[in-house]
């Protein structure tokens, strides 16, 4: 009788762990959770006002396969405990694989291919021209999701912020080639009263009047690759820009203004 009272209470003491384990497991897979550390607090908010709101960080923050589900779980448990020893950083670093926007259910690339954008509702854009390996090009650079959807404001979950389009179209770019472009964007001009003279006979740059149309390009500052690196030596050396790129922005998936600096366009103030 005793016996039987002990495999009732052990049987009964499993189904609780067990039963605890299933409802731990739940659990830390809801945003709430995330949102329990205060660094994750201004995150958080955006992701709750974003159009992202109704899918949780590990769908986005881990490829969809088992292997990378459960490896984010034990992740965040281990980011808990350096958490709750203060062992953490007030600027977490996510990464965004292309796989995780493209799965079921989520965006689907020949949709986003063939779909015309008007961005800031004045700047025609299209996902087909940028979804593509820029090796050919050279310049050593993968274009990812991520490149262009990040987190540059504190307020903003994956908005596609201008710095990073002005990085990749007017670094190494005159101010003379980038008026002949103008019109390519600024697609209202055209129509424009106070523009129709100008353009009528197409002598006219839009550098004449706007000065500001570029300032700086958006060089790569040396005191920038030590937040990094330390070897000095083993940095000299390095010339090679599309070995640059191909490490940083293709393999570990860096971001364009980790290194470069920004580049100032528009109207004068």
């Amino acid at each position: 009788m005793k016996k039987k009272k002990v495999m009732i209470s052990l049987g009964v003491f499993l189904f609780l762990l067990i039963a605890g384990m299933i409802a731990a497991s739940i659990y830390t897979e809801q945003p709430e959770f995330c949102n329990s550390c205060h660094l994750m607090k201004p995150y958080y908010k955006a992701w709750k006002e974003s159009p992202h709101k109704m899918v949780k960080c590990l769908d986005c923050h881990y490829e969809p396969n088992l292997k990378s589900h459960l490896w984010g779980k034990i992740n965040g448990l281990a980011q808990v405990m350096d958490y709750t020893l203060g062992r953490y950083s007030e600027k977490p670093v996510a990464r965004i694989p292309d796989t995780s926007c493209l799965r079921s259910g989520c965006h689907r690339k020949e949709k986003i291919i063939n779909t015309k954008i008007m961005f800031k509702g004045k700047v025609k854009f299209q996902h087909a021209t940028h979804w593509r390996d820029f090796d050919e090009l050279g310049k050593g650079v993968h274009l990812r999701c991520a490149t262009c959807h990040k987190w540059l404001t504190y307020d903003k979950h994956l908005a596609v912020d201008e710095n990073t389009c002005l990085i990749c179209h007017f670094k190494n770019v005159s101010v003379e080639q980038i008026s002949k472009q103008c019109s390519t964007c600024h697609t209202e001009i055209k129509d424009r009263a106070d523009h129709k003279e100008f353009l009528q006979d197409g002598t006219a740059s839009c550098a004449d009047c706007h000065t500001t149309i570029k300032t700086t390009n958006a060089p790569v500052l040396k005191q920038m690759c030590y937040f990094c690196h330390a070897d000095k030596e083993k940095l000299d050396k390095i010339k090679d820009r599309e070995l640059l790129h191909r490490r940083h922005i293709t393999e570990k998936k860096a971001e364009c203004i980790n290194c470069h600096e920004l580049i100032q366009h528009g109207k004068e103030s």
